[in-house]
């Protein structure tokens, strides 16, 4: 059953860390009970002498460091696990502290109250699978020593074999008998030890030739083994097939797969020395009991007991003058009252049959038995007494009490388990809900049992996941739907189905296992917004930095021809005086203006100044056209998405895309385009030139030092590839397979937030295309996108 509350040590002796750790615990649950320590001596005491399920280690603690801690922790077999916090990010950190044998570490920053509480139900989940798969083997090991004590113990001679007689497995009983051990039996044949003269008496390998063939049981009575001819032994043997594969399913009759053979041998020679008198009234009896594990008992007609099997001497513990003779009403755990009950239902029906009732153990223990009795008759037709044969059900009173347990077990974790589940036939009806499921969608249990699937889940592609599960047995790991709630609001969950099989393995229907996943939709809006206002800021960095260029010398420019303004004015001054005087006719006045004019000239240089006016005006025109340019790859690259698919060139969206961040890759990586012809697609632009910039800003960030990032395109079939491709420090094969799923990064903490590829690889979806990488260490990564052309 799973826990209610959590035991957590803190190991932390900064009061403020501590107060962040427990306000991060207490806002994801209220189950968590805190136990707060300020130095490692103390935390060492309380963890092995205490039940912590999680405890929360400052690796710089004093008096104990935290290396020490968890060394000791672990001589002491605690199985707990220990998370550590850290201010030092270093690599060479964290391999020492997941070397001592911690569980996971954190290095503290500003976003430690968001990261701890995931961690932390991460590896109490952890912990507490753990847990249960240990009490689930120990009930294994206990269930198999039982079985294997009742198969050693018994008196009775068991032997498994092949069709050949070649042993597979003997009981102690028969070990015993011959004077060796089990694993020197394992292979060889029964004809090496049993008596010659039981091998041919019986026909036992012909037997288990059939036996093997037909399936069909086969008893042997009354075998004598005459190797003694002045004690001769008599057998009684029991030849039975079983009918299980090493797989343990169920073969049919006939078939070709060999046999395991069960062969029980019975020692009858003391009951075959008993009285003609007895064995002429009870031959049939007889027969039975040597043939049978089931217990006998007969009594007279006063109800003391005349006949008992060994199986009930086995099963009472008793030994065989113990229990002839005496009122069978003593061996009853009701005593007397069962003896007379059982009795006159007798009389009355003259047979009783599956009567449930407990015999007394001769220590005292009671032994549930189902007992079929009927009246014993001689050859007269005289009711002479009665015969009763018992079961002995403890096994199977111990396995329903198991059952019930489990059912009880699954059903309180049904109840209270956090998910949504759901089971539905193979009608799509719905016939089981948790209290969960009623949580999430609004309806009663009750309400639930008259809907189907189609009213509680959309249809994806042609069907709900559900109905492909029942009809197609396809199974949904995480699946995203949209499920109808009470009302007919919708809300987004996650979907996990599998196939209901019987016993034989015929599909019954489908459970569903859902999540509301409103709130984390949420969650991830928020992410993935502050992931794109990140993104902006690169953006807007970069387009200034961009800008900053040209509008430096165009703003210098302008000064320039502001100064040449000033000049010319002046120039214009003396060229209006001239003209003024010209227009008077003074020659004196004429010639002093023309020399002050020409001074002027001079001066100012007006051949440089109109040279340089018109280049300036000139390098003005193309600082302006640059900025031109790069406000439109950035209105190219922003452009709002109508919701409708558009035709687009991939070419032009990735090279608007490298653009903007042309800025940042300048200094540090060489940029290789390699644009393959392509044809117009039906798309989204904007979210793809989104994937672009992930995958590129994701190649830079990959690169140490100087690198390059080659961007290839080209057509192929009926569909266009992109490959990125970069010589950075490559993916752990360990990631790989985990660089998609949402939140996982392994950058540092407040660098990424994990949503980038986990993005990238739903908006290929979308597109009904593919996203996939290679990478090797130190050599580099190559992503690679496949978009459908239609």
């Amino acid at each position: 059953m799973e826990k209610t509350r959590y035991h957590v040590l803190l190991a932390e002796n900064d009061p403020a860390a501590a107060d962040v750790a427990i306000r991060a615990l207490t806002k994801l649950s209220s189950n968590y009970e805190i136990e707060v320590v300020t130095r490692g001596d103390e935390c060492i005491r309380l963890a092995t002498t205490g039940q912590y399920d999680l405890i929360l280690l400052e690796y710089n603690l004093p008096v104990v460091h935290g290396s020490k801690i968890l060394e000791s922790l672990g001589r002491a077999g605690i199985t707990a696990p220990v998370i550590v916090l850290t201010d030092e990010g270093s690599e060479e950190t964290a391999v020492d502290i997941f070397r001592n044998g911690a569980a996971d570490c954190i290095v503290r920053s500003p976003n430690l109250v968001k990261i701890l509480p995931i961690v932390v139900r991460e590896n109490i989940e952890k912990f507490e699978s753990f847990r249960r798969k240990e009490e689930s083997e120990r009930q294994i090991r206990e269930l198999r020593n039982l079985n294997e004590n009742i198969v050693a113990n018994i008196s009775s001679y068991l032997l498994v074999l092949d069709q050949d007689g070649r042993i597979l497995q003997a009981n102690r009983t028969f070990c015993a008998s011959v004077g060796v051990r089990d694993d020197a039996l394992a292979g060889s044949s029964i004809v090496e030890w049993m008596a010659p003269t039981l091998i041919q008496e019986s026909g036992l390998l012909a037997t288990l030739r059939k036996v093997g063939t037909t399936g069909a049981a086969a008893n042997l009575y009354g075998l004598v083994d005459s190797t003694d001819p002045e004690h001769p032994r008599v057998y009684n043997v029991r030849v039975i097939p079983l009918d299980v594969s090493e797989e343990g399913r169920p073969l049919n009759e006939g078939s070709e797969i060999d046999r395991r053979i069960l062969l029980i041998l019975q020692d009858v020679t003391e009951k075959e020395k008993l009285g003609k008198e007895i064995l002429e009234t009870r031959e049939y009896l007889t027969s039975l009991v040597e043939s049978s594990i089931d217990a006998i008992i007969t009594t007279d007609t006063q109800g003391h007991v005349t006949f008992c099997s060994r199986s009930v001497q086995e099963m009472l513990g008793y030994q065989p003058g113990e229990i002839v003779g005496r009122a069978v009403g003593h061996h009853y755990a009701r005593g007397v009252d069962e003896a007379h009950f059982i009795m006159e239902r007798l009389r009355q029906h003259g047979k009783l049959k599956n009567h449930e009732t407990e015999f007394l153990a001769k220590d005292g223990r009671r032994v549930p038995v189902i007992l079929s009795a009927s009246l014993l008759r001689d050859h007269r037709g005289r009711v002479i007494g009665t015969l009763g044969i018992s079961k002995d059900i403890s096994e199977r009173k111990a396995a329903d009490q198991e059952i019930r347990y489990l059912k009880e077990f699954n059903e309180s974790i049904l109840q209270n388990i956090g998910s949504a589940i759901i089971v539905a036939d193979n009608e799509g009806r719905i016939v089981y809900s948790n209290p969960a499921a009623s949580a999430v969608l609004g309806y009663s249990r009750a309400e639930f049992e008259t809907l189907d699937i189609w009213r509680l889940f959309l249809p994806n592609e042609d069907s709900p996941h559900l109905w492909r599960t029942i009809s197609r047995g396809e199974t949904f790991q995480g699946a995203e739907t949209i499920a109808s709630k009470k009302g007919g609001a919708t809300i987004p969950v996650g979907l996990s189905t599998s196939v209901l099989s019987d016993a034989r393995g015929a599909r019954q229907g489908a459970i569903g296992i859902f999540q509301d996943l409103t709130e984390i939709r949420a969650l991830q809006q928020q992410v993935l917004q502050s992931e794109k206002m990140a993104s902006i800021g690169q953006l807007a960095a970069g387009v200034a930095h961009e800008i900053n260029n040209p509008m430096g010398f165009i703003h210098s420019n302008l000064f320039r021809m502001a100064e040449y303004m000033d000049e010319l004015k002046a120039g214009f001054a003396h060229y209006e005086e001239l003209r003024r005087v010209v227009a008077q006719g003074g020659s004196d006045t004429l010639r002093t203006a023309m020399d002050a004019l020409e001074e002027a000239r001079q001066r100012i240089d007006f051949d440089y100044v109109l040279e340089d006016f018109a280049k300036a005006i000139g390098e003005s025109q193309e600082g302006a056209e640059r900025v031109n340019h790069i406000v439109q790859n950035l209105r190219e690259f922003s452009h709002m998405d109508t919701g409708e698919l558009v035709m687009a060139d991939i070419n032009k969206c990735i090279e608007s895309t490298s653009n903007i961040i042309a800025h940042m890759l300048r200094y540090k990586v060489r940029l290789v385009k390699e644009y393959g012809e392509l044809p117009m697609i039906r798309c989204f632009p904007r979210q793809l030139n989104q994937v672009f910039m992930n995958l590129l800003v994701n190649a830079y960030q990959a690169i140490d030092g100087t690198g390059e990032i080659r961007i290839q395109t080209h057509a192929e079939d009926d569909r266009i590839v992109i490959q990125i491709l970069d010589t950075g420090r490559g993916i752990a094969p360990e990631h790989l397979h985990k660089i998609f799923d949402p939140f996982f990064t392994t950058k540092e903490v407040g660098v990424g937030t994990g949503l980038g590829l986990a993005t990238s690889y739903n908006i290929v979806l979308k597109h009904k295309g593919s996203i996939s990488v290679e990478s090797r260490a130190n050599q580099g990564t190559t992503f690679t996108v496949v978009l459908p052309c239609s």
